[in-house]
């Protein structure tokens, strides 16, 4: 009785490990369109109201899409040392704070090198560089996303499975 509790709980763990792979890779999905989002309505601060960057960034940090408001929460704390920093810096140094990949990471600091120091038609043009690359990295994402829930859940039983089997 105790081997077969004992293989239901290696099954259990295994594909729960499984279950929070795949969860972390919905959530990189997740947290990509966000900033989508989020940059669209930079995008928009930018261009249609002519408002400054700071204030941008405040506005996103309190009511931006929810999975990029940390980011900006960040990057709104760190903004009051802006006068000893470069913005560029303060954004870089926010954007490793987020979990990307390189590539992704990378996008979002070229932007940060244009964000306050060119005109609204130069920082748009950033913007929607920045922003395509991010969707192509999130379509990316939401496909690795559905193909890994599979994997890793199935891989995660079977693996669980075989434990058990081999411990009974």
């Amino acid at each position: 009785m105790t081997r077969v509790i004992g293989a239901v709980m290696i099954v259990a763990a295994f594909s729960l490990s499984g279950a929070v792979k795949a969860g972390e890779l919905r959530a990189r999905a997740r947290r990509l369109s966000a900033l989508v989002s989020a940059l669209e309505l930079m995008r928009c601060e930018v261009v249609d109201r002519l408002a400054p960057v700071p204030d941008i960034i405040e506005r996103l940090a309190v009511s931006g899409p929810e999975a990029s408001r940390c980011f900006f929460r960040q990057l709104s704390l760190e903004i009051a040392g802006l006068g000893e920093r470069e913005f560029s810096e303060i954004w870089s140094s926010c954007v490793g704070t987020l979990d990307l990949r390189h590539e992704e990471a990378e996008a979002m600091r070229g932007l940060g090198r244009s964000l306050g120091r060119y005109g609204a038609a130069e920082q748009d043009g950033a913007i929607s560089r920045c922003m395509a690359l991010l969707e192509s990295f999130a379509a990316q994402a939401r496909e690795e996303a559905a193909a890994g829930t599979k994997l890793y859940g199935g891989l995660g039983v079977t693996v669980g499975l075989l434990l058990a089997i081999m411990l009974i």
